[in-house]
């Protein structure tokens, strides 16, 4: 039974996951008679920050994201192009806010 349990869990876990759009998960598996599971995530995912800075330059293409920190706070950096002209655009990982953005000519 706590077998049975403990694969049902983690399915569960690759699920949230894959739902989730990439954040990360952390499971808890109790080898009590009961378990339990919790599943942490980034407030906001890399295809929602993609798609915010795609909102602040539209038409542009994605050149590469990561995720770092910026003063302290955990941010999205995404990179687009646009013609002949490069953007980045940091993203809130917790609100969703533009929290920098620049522009400049490719070089």
């Amino acid at each position: 039974m706590r077998r049975a349990i403990g694969i049902a869990s983690a399915s569960f876990i690759v699920i949230a996951v894959l739902a989730g759009g990439g954040g990360a998960a952390v499971a808890a598996i109790d080898t009590s008679s009961s378990a339990s599971v919790a599943v942490s995530a980034e407030d906001v995912t890399i295809g929602q920050a993609v798609k915010i800075a795609k909102k602040r330059v539209p038409g542009a293409r994605v050149k590469e994201v990561e995720r770092e920190r910026e003063h302290g706070q955990r941010t999205w950096k995404v990179e687009l192009r646009k013609g002949n002209q490069e953007y980045e655009v940091h993203v809130s990982a917790s609100t969703g806010e533009v929290t920098k953005f620049e522009s400049e000519p490719e070089d």
